[in-house]
């Protein structure tokens, strides 16, 4: 009875096109989908001697077989092997179980920051990217903060909140 509390509703917003750029990599946008590729390539090259580095370290441990991501993720299969390591790694110790000995090499780091590179590049990595993931909802934003200064928001309100996937607010 002494706690205040409002109900806040959640709805989804359709500006955060997460089945445009997650999802079944068949079914992505091919225009994002090629924007995308180009980075994560451009990434892998820059990155080759540390993902040839890590790949030759957990490969042994983790029974990750190569030829299978080459089959799912094609030239950029290293990355697809980082992210499945990290997402392991960091599920598990987020809900605190053990990790295995080996783990201690990489995991905080470097994975952690080898990862925050590939997110960036495979979500942001370009104009292109940046604009398919977050453009609506960056135009509605800014639509909102002109009406506000014109005076012609309808309904005017002090304040919206908007909800959207990590890597849409990243794009922002």
């Amino acid at each position: 009875k002494r706690l205040l509390w409002q109900p806040v509703p959640v709805f989804p917003s359709l500006l955060d096109h997460n089945e445009m750029v997650l999802g079944d990599r068949r079914n992505l946008c091919p225009r994002y989908k090629e924007a995308q590729k180009e980075s994560l390539v451009e990434l892998d090259q820059a990155y080759n001697s540390t993902l040839t580095t890590f790949l030759d370290y957990v490969l042994p441990y983790t029974g990750i077989d190569e030829h299978l991501l080459f089959k799912d993720f094609g030239p950029v299969y290293r990355i697809g092997t980082v992210f499945l390591v990290w997402e392991s790694l960091v599920h598990a110790s987020h809900n605190g179980l053990p990790l295995a000995d080996w783990t201690s090499k990489i995991y905080p780091e470097p994975i952690s920051s080898l990862w925050f590179e590939i997110a960036k590049a495979g979500f942001t990595g370009s104009f292109d990217q940046v604009r398919y993931t977050a453009g609506e909802l960056f135009q509605e934003l800014v639509g909102l903060m002109q009406s506000k200064s014109n005076n012609t928001l309808s309904p005017d309100r002090r304040m919206y909140y908007y909800s959207a996937h990590d890597y849409t607010l990243m794009a922002q």
